[in-house]
């Protein structure tokens, strides 16, 4: 679940700020993994002039995961091949909870070209700049490492009801990367104000060992 409003500055008709909040939860598996987060955004966007504006953003989430055992068994309440749920496990957990922090930044540029549908939006975030340590273990530790996004959104006006609509996106976090790019034809159908209809046919790219066709 997630909010989000945009507030205009006094005297200001160029720049405004934004604010939102943010509501996670997931829980999965025999060990019921649960993963609950709150999160808080703020922006700060300025106009240079009716074709071209930049936008910051900070994120600052926290984050608690937690796990049961109640579900769970192990290999020595299996005894003589028979499986014993009241045999003890010889496990020990310290906590079965953890909190942990994490903030975020990101920019954007949005570039629209005047009476026209031409524009791009280009920009790049990174998460886990605090590198959390999210570990259910006091002795041992289990950061989070940073993760960096970077996207590209180009819409190329061809004629009065056809547009080039591509982009492009990639994420890095550790030695993982996962990169994305399409394009497709978007037909207007209808171009008047509030009752705006377009169609889009397109295809899409995951670049990686195996390659994904969309």
């Amino acid at each position: 679940v997630s909010a989000d409003k945009k507030f205009y500055l006094r005297k200001k008709d160029n720049q405004l700020i934004g604010g939102g909040l943010m509501i996670y939860y997931d829980g999965a598996g025999n060990a019921n993994l649960n993963v609950a987060q709150i999160g808080l955004s703020g922006s700060y966007a300025i106009a240079f002039d009716r074709e071209n504006v930049v936008s910051f953003g900070l994120q600052a989430t926290l984050s608690q995961r937690s796990f049961s055992l109640d579900r769970l068994s192990f290999d020595r309440q299996y005894i003589d091949g028979t499986f014993d749920p009241d045999a003890p496990t010889f496990e020990s957990f310290q906590d079965m909870r953890s909190y942990f922090p994490s903030v975020g930044a990101g920019f954007n540029f949005h570039g629209k070209q005047y009476n026209k549908r031409t524009r791009l939006d280009i920009g790049a975030a990174a998460f886990n700049l605090n590198r959390p340590d999210q570990s259910f273990r006091d002795d041992v530790a289990s950061r989070l490492p940073m993760r960096f996004t970077l996207y590209m959104t180009p819409t190329i006006q061809l004629a009065k009801h056809l547009d080039l609509a591509l982009s492009g996106s990639a994420q890095f976090q550790g030695s993982y990367v996962e990169a994305l790019g399409g394009g497709g034809l978007r037909i207007h159908v209808s171009l008047k104000r509030a009752r705006e209809l377009a169609f889009q046919l397109g295809a899409a790219y995951r670049f990686n060992s195996l390659g994904d066709a969309i």
